[in-house]
């Protein structure tokens, strides 16, 4: 956990909203992954994947942005309309055999895979005021 005591006596001017990675096709490494319930009416449950980036394919992204992107993030929502994508997803794009395997042991094998994905920018937050990076597609390897 972060002490508090650290930001208290840090000078102000020392930070900058980050930067998000660069609009681009990137690889991507399948880092982790996390499953859970969103609190609303529905309880939508959903798979949150979380990717480093390897390596910029075409786009404008220097080293140092790359380096310093930090995770991309992916949601696949979990529900009886939807979990098709993400068993399209894990074989057409991660290339695994899906038959007769549970999401959990789909998920763990993932981890460590490599993906292509056009990234783009999306405004969120309260006040739609945090430029993130957000996967736009997946292309087959």
């Amino acid at each position: 956990m972060t002490d508090v005591s650290n930001f208290m006596d840090a000078s102000a001017s020392d930070f900058d909203a980050p930067q998000p990675l660069p609009k681009g096709r990137y690889s991507l490494t399948v880092r982790n992954y996390e499953s859970g319930v969103i609190p609303n009416e529905k309880a939508t449950p959903y798979v949150k994947v979380l990717f480093a980036v390897s390596a910029l394919i075409d786009g404008e992204a220097t080293k140092d942005e790359i380096s310093s992107a930090g995770d991309v993030e992916n949601m696949f929502w979990m529900t009886d309309k939807s979990a098709y994508r993400t068993k399209e997803w894990l074989r057409d794009i991660v290339g695994l055999d899906v038959e007769d395997r549970p999401f959990r042991e789909l998920f763990e094998e993932a981890i460590g895979a490599t993906v292509i994905a056009e990234i783009d920018h999306e405004l969120r937050g309260k006040n739609k005021d945090f430029l993130v990076p957000v996967v736009t597609e997946f292309l087959a390897a």
